[in-house]
């Protein structure tokens, strides 16, 4: 079996913003963050950002 290659970040988020995460169902800042930085990829993966990035 070999590793995953894993990145340790540390963030200060908003109380308000983190409540909101929560209120999503969220119950670990880890999991809560590699969900968002999933849907980064899948958007930009997508092409969602080329019109605001102004890319055609």
């Amino acid at each position: 079996m070999t590793a995953i290659e894993k990145h340790k970040i540390n963030v200060l988020c908003p109380g308000s913003l983190w409540k909101k995460v929560e209120a999503l169902g969220y119950d670990s800042p880890t999991k809560a963050v590699i969900t968002a930085f999933e849907k980064l990829i899948e958007h930009q993966e997508l092409g969602s950002y080329q019109e605001v990035l102004g890319s055609k």
